[in-house]
């Protein structure tokens, strides 16, 4: 038997197959806001977001604002054609963004009829921190590869927060989350799963260099993946300022500054988003009522947590449990 040849893969091919993923990415991300009556839409805990802007200043200021993160920005400022393909941007970094003169340029022409599309996925510390520890000779190759600007585009060798092209595995990822979304996807798993192929893509890359620093050993960002750890396993504990900041060997004011600059949030604050997610994963998926889902997460006072359920999610948790109700009827 005569052995099988397989053709080599070019350079056309590629850069074809990518120009069809981002095609499908612009008209897809509009679908997205369009279901919500909404210029912002999250969903997986808050950690991936569509966003439309429709002025410079406005698209800027979105940008800025995003901490750790990984951004795709389409720039729609003309019509969408077959032979054409909107300019993009993948921004991997934290705020205070460098952004290049292409991406102001592009940002300069967004508008009402034209606006600019970002799909924004939040790097959760604690999960890429466990995709490094898998996979940590890929990464230490990585790190040492040589830059290949015929097939990742020029500005894949970025410093710090610029702007870089994304590869085609990573847009497929980012593809898929879109996808599930679109199809009423609402449990956070099937997500989770693409945020950790995402975050394999990105590392191994050229422009995940800023992720692989981030999360070396010794690193605050290392230490700020094991506090969300630990807080994620003990989510109906007490727990302090000063015995999770004792927990991964940091001063309390060194501990809440590298947090918040990490997470957005203080980590009394990121206790209760997870609490607030952890039990409505409880009540939709195990079928608990409030009062039992909010004593499974720590919370002592069933108003409270009502509160607080409101104001994340923008209606009382029994509003999210009629549907389980209507359903056993």
């Amino acid at each position: 038997m005569s052995e099988i040849e397989f053709a080599p893969i070019s350079h056309d091919s590629v850069t074809f197959e990518r120009e069809s993923v981002l095609r499908a990415l612009c008209s897809k991300l509009p679908l997205v806001l369009e279901r919500s009556v909404s210029d912002q839409v999250s969903w997986c805990s808050g950690q991936i977001e569509v966003l439309r802007v429709t002025s410079s200043p406005e698209s800027s200021a979105k940008i800025a604002k995003r901490k750790l993160s990984v951004v795709l920005v389409l720039s729609a400022a003309s019509p969408l054609s077959a032979e054409s393909v909107s300019p993009d941007f993948f921004i991997v970094g934290a705020s205070s963004c460098s952004m290049t003169k292409e991406l102001r340029r592009a940002l300069s022409q967004a508008s009402a009829t034209h606006p600019c599309y970002m799909l924004t996925v939040s790097l959760n510390p604690e999960l890429l921190q466990e995709v490094v520890s898998q996979v940590p000779h890929e990464v230490e190759k990585a790190a040492n590869m040589p830059v290949d600007s015929s097939v990742t585009g020029d500005q894949n060798q970025c410093s710090g927060n610029q702007n870089c092209r994304a590869t085609q595995a990573e847009l497929m990822t980012l593809e898929r989350m879109v996808d599930l979304h679109l199809q009423g996807i609402d449990y956070d798993l099937p997500f989770l799963l693409l945020l950790k192929e995402l975050y394999f893509f990105v590392l191994l890359a050229p422009h995940g260099h800023i992720l692989r620093q981030l999360f070396s050993h010794g690193a605050p960002e290392y230490k700020i993946a094991q506090a969300i750890s630990f807080l994620r396993a003990n989510l109906r504990s007490d727990i302090t300022m000063e015995s999770l900041a004792a927990e991964v060997y940091m001063a309390v004011p060194t501990f809440y500054k590298h947090f918040k600059q990490i997470t957005s949030l203080s980590p009394l604050q990121y206790l209760k988003r997870l609490r607030l997610y952890e039990a409505r994963r409880l009540m939709l998926t195990e079928s608990l009522t409030a009062a039992a889902a909010s004593y499974e997460v720590g919370y002592m006072s069933e108003q409270h947590f009502s509160r607080d359920y409101k104001k994340l999610f923008g209606r009382p948790p029994l509003q999210d449990l009629k549907p389980i109700f209507a359903a056993h009827l």
